[in-house]
């Protein structure tokens, strides 16, 4: 508590000054940043961060000489607040920044795997954006320069990769560069338990975007091969982690049917099964589940034509549906293709 609000009486001394930020280090400001991310949900870091922003982008003459690790936490904190139109621009006006680095002799070898890490997953808040794919388009092909050298690579750094790699799938660099990290997976088979739930799921959604490259696919199989085991408990993972992971197995399994893979459609189906069966007996899942989340859930297994397990949820899911549809902002917050899904 006494940091959060150190933190929040530095972001109102900030926005509090009138002369304005001009005279701060580029050092200084990407350390604000990054501070200030920390607490997404306080108004006053976001106004703190979106006057950052408007500096940054007043010194858009050369957003290139920011140091990378500066770049990384200022792309990475303004993708906190997506929707802010300065902190969009910001890190549009880094990722500019970052092509013209990556024009260079030296390209992007002076990122560490965390600052590559973060960058893809910062531009992929901005997924709209072509100077944020481009920026990605150029870490991808900075993966690939390193492919020997993976190893390096945490699972945390793998898992932000190909989730802001899976934002941009007509993207060459993008998917080469998945693939490449699905064959490091695949090398860690033994080494899946060390893996964070989290990261699991950000995986196998990453992976699900390219479900016709063998690597990709067979990443996806290792993982749903060890989901509901000792080592990769169904409660270990968020109601909005299992929802995606419902969907990839129900994608994997339907492109398996089409494919006569009988084997490996059975193993998704089961595993799927499982999945429904712990939200059954969890109960307080579905009580606190967003409309998305129960979405994705109820159509996975429908698409995998698990009708008993749909009939088992759809009581309580329902029952959640109703209370969010009294609830102000319902109309706002979910778009007609949900309800379409629905």
């Amino acid at each position: 508590a006494d940091c959060r609000d150190a933190t929040l009486a530095i972001a109102r001394e900030v926005t509090r000054r009138d002369d304005p930020l001009s005279h701060v280090s580029r050092q200084h400001l990407s350390n604000l940043v990054n501070a200030f991310s920390k607490w997404p949900q306080e108004a006053d870091c976001r106004q703190a961060t979106v006057a950052i922003a408007g500096e940054v982008l007043r010194r858009a003459s050369g957003p290139s000489d920011f140091t990378p690790q500066d770049m990384v936490d200022m792309v990475n904190g303004f993708s906190k607040w997506p929707e802010r139109a300065q902190c969009r621009q910001a890190a549009v006006a880094l990722g500019v920044g970052l092509l013209g680095r990556a024009d260079r002799a030296d390209r992007l070898s002076d990122f560490a795997p965390q600052g590559l890490a973060n960058l893809a997953n910062g531009f992929s808040k901005w997924s709209d954006g072509t100077d944020c794919r481009d920026a990605t388009v150029a870490i991808a092909g900075e993966v690939l320069r390193r492919v020997d050298k993976l190893s390096d690579f945490i699972p945390q750094h793998l898992a932000n990769l190909v989730n802001g790699f899976g934002k941009w799938p007509e993207a060459v660099e993008c998917r080469q560069a998945t693939v490449a990290i699905a064959g490091e997976v695949l090398g860690r088979a033994d080494e899946l338990a060390d893996f964070i739930p989290q990261h699991l799921a950000n995986l196998m959604n990453g992976f699900s975007r390219w479900p016709e490259e063998a690597a990709c696919h067979q990443a996806i199989m290792d993982i749903a091969r060890r989901l509901g085991s000792a080592g990769l408990r169904f409660a270990a993972f968020t109601t909005p982690a299992l929802s995606t992971i419902a969907n990839d197995l129900a994608r994997e399994c339907k492109r398996g049917e089409g494919s006569g893979e009988i084997t490996e459609t059975a193993l998704l189906r089961d595993r799927l099964h499982k999945l429904a069966h712990h939200l059954h007996y969890a109960t307080d899942r579905l009580e606190r589940a967003d409309a998305l989340g129960i979405t994705n859930i109820f159509r996975a297994l429908a698409k995998a034509r698990l009708f008993d397990d749909f009939g088992s949820l759809a009581r309580a899911g329902l029952d959640r549906l109703q209370e969010l549809h009294r609830a102000p902002g319902f109309a706002t917050e979910n778009n007609l293709e949900s309800m379409g899904n629905l």
